[in-house]
């Protein structure tokens, strides 16, 4: 379990440092966050992610919920092998 919530950090680390921001673009960023957060600690996801909006205008996060295990590890290969 350890190792899945490590996986999980390091992955959203990841993804958010490719995410660079061009000022002159003037458009909204949406970034799609996959988490597998029981439903007691979603209120503070929802703070977290209300709180990094407010701090970072211009970039949006849409926070999807994926089950853990086999269904988060082939959703992050197949995501990994297109690139997306």
């Amino acid at each position: 379990m350890k190792r899945l919530i490590l996986l999980i950090l390091i992955t959203t680390v990841v993804l958010f440092s490719g995410c660079g921001r061009n000022d002159n673009s003037g458009e909204e960023i949406t970034i799609t966050f996959w988490h597998s957060f029981i439903s007691s600690t979603i209120p503070a996801l929802n703070d977290l992610i209300t709180r990094f909006e407010k701090e970072n205008p211009g970039i949006k996060i849409n926070a999807q919920y994926i089950p853990s295990g086999d269904a988060l590890i082939q959703k992050l290969i197949t995501a990994v092998q297109s690139k997306t």
